[in-house]
Parts: structure tokens; C-alpha cells; sequence
């Protein structure tokens, strides 16, 4: 949101491509990459497991391939490094909001180390009536090298997401205004949004 050039596309309106990023005024949701490599599926990604996010703006066939026009867009996940450390955070707020992340890293020798993620996130979403989101997650990440000129690293990555989706309220075009009395527009238990992403990755460099 804070990067200039960048517009996100949401899934509501009746748009039925879902969220995506539009970099330069060019469709850019098949140019969405996981360490380099180009995500293998349209799923729900959580933060808890990236390290940074990267943002090439311009034409980028030289690196991410054909159809680039507008850019590309890379989330670094989090890979062992070596330094032992551990970190645990906590949100609490109002509307039920509860967010627990832990992050250990491990060097278990010179040559091989191990990172733990973990979350668990709960809310409602604040004024939107039965909206709410549930998020829990884990991702383990080893890396191993071999000798000086080989690494081999493997990565899994858990996430399990149980939502109830705010598909917005109507706009009075009068008005110009949300349609007065709605905070919600949907049907509890009937709308919901059940997401599941279970992704192994091997690398060698």
C-alpha cells in the first residue's frame, strides 16, 4: 500500500479475480514470486513467514519471465541464518483481536541451521457486523551446506485459514454514502471462506 506505482485490486464489486496487484496500470497477478520462483498457486498468504517483500517496477523479463510488462512482485520467506535467537510477539486490541507469532532460529552446526514460525490470529473485523478472520500457521525451514560451492535447503510451509468474508455493504450512488443500518452484508453461516495451503519446497544453489 505504501509503494507508489502499485494499485490493488480487490475482489469485491463483482470483480471475479480477486485480489491482485496492477504495477503501472499492467495486470500483474501472474507475476507474484515466492524466493524467486513464480508462485505455484493462487492461494491465501499470510506474513508471518516472509522476511521482506521486493518490488520490481518496469519491465522484468530478464529476471521473471515472458508477459513482465508492468513488474513483479517477490516475498523473500524467512530462511535460516546463522545466529541463535528467539522472538515471540503478542497483539491484543478491541473486536476480539488476538495475534500470537513466534520465530526461533537454530545453528545446529557450522554447515546446517533450522527456522521456526509459528502463528495463531484471531479477530472480528471492527464495525463489520459478523465479519471476522482465523489464521493459524506454520513454517520450518532448513538449510544445509554441502561444501564450499553446494547448499541444499528444504522448506514446508502450513497455513490454515477459517474466515468470514466481508463482502462489503451497498453504496447508495444518491447519497453518495454505504446504504444507512447495514455494518454487513452477507449471510452468517452460510457465506465463509475456508483456505488451506500445505507447500514443500526444495533448493540448491
Amino acid at each position: 500500500r505504501a509503494q507508489p506505482g502499485i494499485t490493488i485490486g480487490t475482489g469485491e464489486g463483482g470483480n471475479a479475480f480477486g485480489d491482485r496487484f496492477i504495477i503501472r496500470g499492467f495486470e500483474a497477478r501472474n507475476d507474484v514470486f515466492s524466493d524467486g520462483l513464480r508462485d505455484p498457486g493462487v492461494t491465501t498468504r499470510e506474513t508471518f513467514a516472509i522476511e521482506q517483500v521486493e518490488v520490481s517496477k518496469g519491465p522484468s523479463s530478464s529476471f521473471a519471465g515472458r508477459g513482465t510488462t508492468g513488474g513483479a512482485v517477490n516475498s523473500v520467506s524467512k530462511k535460516p541464518i546463522q545466529i541463535d535467537f528467539g522472538t515471540a510477539e503478542l497483539t491484543l486490541g478491541t473486536d476480539n483481536k488476538q495475534r500470537y507469532a513466534l520465530d526461533v532460529n537454530s545453528t545446529l552446526s557450522d554447515d546446517t541451521g533450522v527456522r521456526l514460525n509459528l502463528l495463531y490470529a484471531d479477530r472480528d473485523v471492527p464495525a463489520r457486523g459478523d465479519a471476522s478472520e482465523n489464521r493459524e500457521g506454520l513454517a520450518l525451514a532448513v538449510a544445509h551446506r554441502v561444501n564450499s560451492q553446494l547448499r541444499v535447503s528444504a522448506d514446508y510451509y502450513h497455513l490454515r485459514v477459517d474466515d468470514m468474508p466481508d463482502g462489503g455493504v451497498p453504496w447508495d450512488s444518491l447519497t453518495g454514502a454505504p446504504v444507512p443500518g447495514r455494518q454487513y452484508y452477507g449471510q452468517n453461516g452460510r457465506d465463509f471462506l475456508h483456505a488451506g495451503a500445505d507447500i514443500f519446497t526444495v533448493g540448491i544453489d
